[in-house]
């Protein structure tokens, strides 16, 4: 290829559409770009495309601000989100499924509410799942995440779906064994040059290969803070990744089928639109702050100072992970906490209403908390 033509085809904004590239272009010039491309200015990943094939992103398109790290790095701590924060965190993760698979997926919002509650309730329990530092990323792990996170139909003995999606997306079920074995070894890997860009990949092939017939969305989403946090970024679990999807759900989709069109044409898959997607919409715009709240700084004193005991730190997880904004009387704490005696649950919740990080109110004889 001439050298002026590739670097005016290099240079354009264009260069990785390969679609609009042919409005401009001969057919021929397009396909030799794409191999000189791959040749010489591509990371190939050791995961493969639905035709066996590396998948691979051009290097130095996916530009990450220094702030981006900031946010990551800052200590777990400083970023635990209040809990409205995460209930909102909570459902936007519950919408991914419907951004990433277009209408046809049933929205969160579609869901009776009782369902819709069992649902946030399985992703805080998957958060609390992956903040388990002595997890590894492991095919039964991943398992596990899903059973507690999703707990969606698997026949017994599967890991993953036993038969096609209803949506013309994913591999065959047959290779899922395959495929995710060579995902986790990737997440395991020292593959890929950088780690934001590599947790947004392990995002993408997740949902790529969509190995369960509900919950895709939510478990790439979970995989990407799982590793990030495994990788020393602890405010991971708490950073509104999915938030900032679902507010440029529009590019998102833009970006994935930009990475389909391209396959099409030429039977590989770039994804260096999804890796600038996740850099531009996400990681370039996360809180600097984090998600912190008033009753986390008083939550932190009071540990830091020795006043909240071990069971009441187990007690005051659980109430968030388990009712997040919603209400909850002792006996049902009691019964749902399962190894604490009335008595210390009924003096938790008194001391933690003095706190400021319960609040009442009295219905008739009973008496009902929620967080603050």
């Amino acid at each position: 290829m001439d050298a002026k033509l590739f670097a005016r085809m290099f240079s354009g904004s264009r260069m990785n559409d390969f679609k609009k590239l042919l409005r401009l272009y001969r057919p021929e010039d397009v396909e030799e770009f794409s191999s000189l491309l791959r040749e010489g200015f591509c990371r190939t990943l050791p995961i493969l495309d639905s035709g066996g094939n590396p998948i691979f992103y051009i290097e130095g398109r996916a530009r990450l601000s220094a702030s981006a790290y900031r946010a990551l790095l800052l200590p777990y701590e400083e970023t635990v989100p209040s809990v409205r924060e995460e209930l909102e965190e909570s459902r936007a993760t519950l919408s991914l499924d419907g951004i990433i698979y277009g209408r046809d997926a049933t929205p969160a919002s579609d869901r009776d509410e009782a369902d819709r509650e069992e649902r946030l309730r399985g992703v805080r329990r998957g958060i609390e799942f992956i903040g388990d530092i002595s997890r590894g990323i492991t095919v039964e792990n991943i398992y596990k995440l899903y059973t507690i996170a999703v707990g969606g139909p698997l026949q017994h003995g599967n890991y993953y779906r036993h038969g096609e999606p209803r949506l013309r997306s994913g591999v065959p079920h047959s290779q899922l064994p395959r495929y995710m074995r060579r995902l986790v070894a990737f997440i395991g890997s020292e593959e890929g040059d950088n780690d934001l860009l590599k947790a947004a990949a392990i995002h993408f092939y997740m949902a790529y290969l969509r190995p369960y017939f509900e919950g895709s969305g939510i478990m790439a989403r979970l995989a990407q803070a799982w590793y990030l946090s495994r990788r020393g970024y602890p405010s991971a679990l708490n950073i509104p990744i999915s938030g900032a999807i679902a507010r440029s759900s529009r590019r998102y989709r833009h970006a994935t089928a930009m990475t389909r069109r391209n396959f099409a044409i030429c039977g590989v898959t770039d994804i260096t639109s999804v890796l600038a997607y996740f850099a531009d919409n996400v990681y370039n715009v996360l809180p600097a702050g984090g998600g912190r709240s008033a009753n986390a700084d008083i939550y932190r004193t009071a540990l830091e100072e020795g006043r909240v005991t071990e069971k009441e730190r187990d007690l005051w997880d659980f109430v968030r992970s388990a009712y997040g904004i919603s209400d909850f009387s002792t006996k049902r704490l009691e019964k749902d906490f399962g190894h604490a005696a009335y008595a210390t649950i009924r003096g938790f919740v008194m001391k933690f209403e003095r706190m400021k990080l319960l609040s009442s109110k009295k219905f008739g004889n009973r008496v009902r908390y929620r967080v603050r």
